[in-house]
């Protein structure tokens, strides 16, 4: 018979509530409070568990429950400031004494100073930076370099170091032949490509492991290449394995997170986890904490890309509060530079320098700081520096035209007002990128201008040199040689432009104009008719009139 309830009389269901009025019974009351309490005492075993007796099972679970569904870390940022700095490195006059014995071929130097920092590494993992940026300094694409590379095998067989560093080598080629756009924005044949030197780079890392298998760069690359190729097994297999020889490796721990970062088809979940599995060994090496860091800085790379500049900034801010890695101070300045906010991003790039010195690619973003607030020396010197450290890298080519194109655009913004104003930012942007096509055309321009068109070829010769596929310099110097008449030489820089786009209707019209002038009608009429069938509506309108009058 079902229990009355006190307060209605109407009967209580079988957990002693009342679907009347609302009444709970004391038992259930003690259960709920009791199942609560229990709860409780759960979370706070297991928090005290993580803080005092952190285990491997541990981070996982508690990654799961101290982040939000968007990945953002709920762990607090360490009490004390964490600087990306701490551990020993080599100074860059050491580093290009290294790349001066490579020069000399001084192999056997080389090899005594490569198992000495391994060794150092193997009986304290604190030397991890030391011996990356040994083996990063040989950083570069240049085919004479790899030449000394084949010389050192050949003379160091049984030595890990050769091996190793040809196979950066290797490496940085695919990187370089892949390009740094995501995969739906990169062709077939750059993959092809990219894979041919994995391979070969796959061969000496394979080389360079049996006689040494504890390598840390050689086990950075082999992640990188396999989540390049996006083969998740075998990423997996070689973080489990990374994980259990580089327990306290910061280095290590940065490369599984940039495995996964969410463009590369992971997420900040993964992340997470990742860097909570890492913060079990914090005791040992406190710069396991910047691995949060990370997550707020790709965050704020997202955020900089969209041009939500305010936001990246208080992302970068963040992400700094887990540790001074150079890299949240370098892409902090490089979004202070996208804002023109020159002054802050010149404190961020110093502040990243001064933490890793022996990284290239803030010497080359500070030099473009430096070039947009008119230090041109101070640009050239650190662009000289980033080449001397790492020579041939496209990272340091992209910048000298990021930063030539910031003078070409002072130089285009101050030609109606002040020319010689505008001349001398064209110049400056040749001191620092003497390959710039277009500052040769502008400077060619303002000559053309002025009347000066014995000024102006020269400039549009050099503009046309350094890229033959540039139509606008082809047309200038069309202008230029027309007011004096030089139709033959016109016709010559057309001819070498169409033999590179023999598809561009634009200048079949223009030739047909320049054999009109010079009075070979027959052959104007037969670019005419090219340039119809190529889509130009004017050359088939003058072909319907009759052609030039």
């Amino acid at each position: 018979m079902p229990t009355p309830c006190p307060t209605c009389s109407q009967p209580l269901d079988a957990d002693g509530r009342c679907s009347f009025c609302g009444y709970t019974s004391r038992r259930l009351k003690r259960s709920s409070l009791f199942w609560l309490a229990a709860v409780f005492l759960i979370l706070a075993l297991g928090v005290g568990a993580y803080k005092y007796y952190p285990s491997s099972f541990l981070p996982p679970l508690f990654a799961k429950l101290l982040t939000t569904k968007d990945g953002e870390v709920r762990v607090a940022p360490p009490v004390e400031k964490v600087l990306g700095t701490a551990k020993p490195t080599f100074s860059l006059e050491e580093l290009k004494r290294f790349r001066t014995l490579l020069r000399q071929k001084d192999f056997d130097t080389l090899n005594d100073i490569a198992s000495r920092i391994q060794a150092n590494f193997e009986r304290d993992p604190v030397y991890e930076y030391q011996v990356n940026d040994f083996f990063v300094c040989f950083q570069t694409t240049l085919a004479e370099d790899e030449k000394l590379f084949d010389e050192w095998v050949k003379h160091s067989p049984n030595h890990f170091a050769p091996w190793l560093v040809r196979a950066r080598f290797s490496y940085d080629q695919g990187w370089e032949s892949r390009g740094t756009e995501f995969a739906h924005e990169t062709t077939v044949e750059q993959f092809d490509n990219m894979h041919v030197f994995f391979i070969k780079c796959g061969k000496d890392l394979d080389v360079a492991l049996t006689l040494n298998p504890r390598l840390l760069n050689a086990h950075i690359m082999r992640l990188f290449m396999a989540n390049a190729d996006g083969d998740h097994a075998e990423e997996a297999r070689l973080m489990k394995q990374s994980s259990a020889l580089f327990p306290t490796s910061f280095l290590m721990y940065q490369t599984m997170l940039l495995a996964t970062l969410p463009r590369w088809g992971g997420s900040y979940e993964e992340m997470n986890d990742i860097a909570m599995r890492a913060s079990t060994h914090i005791e040992a090496n406190n710069e396991l904490s910047m691995l949060f860091g990370m997550i707020f800085a790709d965050q704020a790379w997202n955020l900089r890309k969209a041009k939500e500049y305010d936001k990246a900034i208080a992302l970068y801010s963040k992400a700094i509060l887990y540790g001074e890695h150079y890299s949240f101070f370098q892409e902090r300045a490089r979004t202070y530079y996208f804002m023109k906010d020159y002054d802050n991003a010149l404190e961020d790039i110093n502040r990243s320098i001064a933490l890793r010195p022996p990284i290239v690619s803030p010497y080359s973003l500070r030099a473009v700081i430096y070039a947009a607030t008119g230090r041109i020396d101070k640009a050239i010197a650190d662009f000289s520096l980033a080449e001397e450290l790492s020579p041939g890298e496209d990272d340091i080519l992209q910048h000298k035209r990021a930063a030539a194109n910031t003078l070409i655009l002072q130089g285009h913004t101050a030609a109606t007002v002040n020319p010689d104003q505008a001349l001398a930012s064209y110049d400056q942007a040749l001191r620092i990128d003497p390959f710039s096509s277009e500052a040769f055309f502008r400077k060619g321009l303002l000559y053309a201008q002025s009347g000066q068109l014995d000024q102006a070829v020269p400039q549009f010769r050099r503009a046309i040199e350094y890229d033959p596929r540039d139509i606008k310099a082809v047309k200038a110097m069309d202008y230029t040689l027309m007011m004096q008449g030089r139709w033959d030489e016109i016709i010559g820089y057309w001819n070498g432009f169409l033999a590179l786009e023999p598809d561009n209707g634009e200048a079949y019209l223009e030739r047909a104009g320049t054999f009109h002038h010079k009075g070979d009608q027959e052959k104007s009429r037969a670019d005419l008719k090219q340039a119809c069938d190529l889509g130009q509506q004017k050359a088939c309108s003058l072909l319907q009139n009759g052609g030039w009058k």
